[in-house]
C-alpha cells in the first residue's frame, strides 16, 4: 500500500465523524468538484493552518508538511 504522507491533522474528538480523509480520485464522494479533506489540508502554505470540517462549524487544524519538530503536549 502507498503512503500518502502529507500534513499532520489535529481534529476535536467531538469532529472526527466529520473527517472524511482521502479518496482515490481526490474528489468528495458525490460531487467530482470539491477536492477531499486531504486535498484541502494540503493546501495549507503556512506552518499551521485551519480547514473547515463541516456545516456546524468543525474545524480541523492542519500543520505544516514537514512538521518534524512538532509534538503534543497534553497538559498544555
Amino acid at each position: 500500500m502507498e503512503s500518502l504522507g502529507g500534513p499532520l491533522i489535529v481534529i476535536p474528538v467531538s469532529a472526527l465523524t466529520s473527517w472524511g480523509g482521502c479518496t482515490e480520485s481526490g474528489l468528495m464522494a458525490g460531487d467530482a468538484t470539491a477536492p477531499d479533506d486531504y486535498d484541502r489540508a494540503c493546501t495549507v502554505d503556512e506552518l499551521a493552518g485551519v480547514i473547515p470540517l463541516d456545516e456546524y462549524g468543525a474545524q480541523a487544524l492542519v500543520l505544516a508538511d514537514e512538521p518534524a519538530t512538532s509534538c503534543y503536549l497534553p497538559q498544555h
